[in-house]
């Protein structure tokens, strides 16, 4: 998978993502924002990630309000929610707002491997 845009306001859990999902899910172009306007901002200039994983309660803004303004941008790319405490009311806005996944932050290192390789395989294309 190439290009995954993560957005999270806790700096150190964004390099811990960031190292994951090159090291151990085998994703190229991994870029990191620590706010959402940043990242609005560089997937309005064009990007086109195959992925973007967001933080849910950030202190600016709502993960579900970046989902909105990412869908305004005509902006299909696959989003999933990556955050501390998710209600199941949060998760199922989530779901039907369009978000892939909705997942928990583990408190394991082992445990993030396994989850965001699960994610990374399931978007990845299939094989022609």
């Amino acid at each position: 998978m190439n290009g995954v845009v993560v957005v999270d306001d806790d700096l150190n859990y964004l390099e811990l993502v960031s190292m994951v999902l090159t090291g151990s899910c085998g994703v190229d172009g991994v870029r990191t924002f620590g706010d959402a306007d940043a990242a609005l901002r560089h997937l309005a200039g064009g990007a086109r990630p195959q992925l973007v994983l967001l933080d849910l309660h950030m202190p600016r803004s709502h993960g579900l309000q970046v989902l909105h303004q990412l869908r305004s941008l005509h902006r299909q790319v696959p989003v999933a929610f990556l955050s501390g405490a998710v209600s199941e009311q949060e998760r199922a806005d989530c779901l039907a707002a369009g978000a892939v996944a909705v997942l928990t932050k583990p408190v394991g290192y082992a445990e993030l491997v396994m989850r965001l390789r699960a994610l990374v395989e399931a978007l990845r294309p299939p094989l022609q």
